[in-house]
């Protein structure tokens, strides 16, 4: 008979039904009344980068040092995911053509 368990209602872990703290991030257990799951949903805990929705990839960063093109496709890809870093990647782009014929003319 599998071991009965219930999820961390801050971080969704799986947890034995008498544990007082999640082993996964930390969080005081008070809730004892929950109904205990017999058998957790099979799935990753930490899904991978493709899984995510709503963050904005790193890699949009590097894109952006391609001058203003890149800036500004950065800008389009993420402006409502993420404006502050859609601005971010805006700016960036201008500085990198800025840099760049900076570079080229002196």
């Amino acid at each position: 008979m599998p071991e009965k368990t219930r999820s961390c209602p801050k971080c969704g872990a799986q947890l034995p039904f008498n544990a007082s703290i999640c082993t996964s991030c930390g969080a005081e257990q008070t809730d004892l009344s929950e109904t205990p799951i017999q058998h957790p949903a099979p799935g990753p805990v930490n899904p991978s980068i493709g899984e995510r929705r709503g963050e904005v990839n790193a890699g949009w960063y590097i894109i952006s040092l391609f001058t203003i093109v890149g800036g500004f496709l950065a800008w389009v890809a993420n402006r409502k995911k993420d404006p502050r870093k859609a601005r971010d990647f805006l700016i960036l782009g201008a500085l990198a053509t800025i840099l760049l014929v900076y570079l080229i003319f002196f």
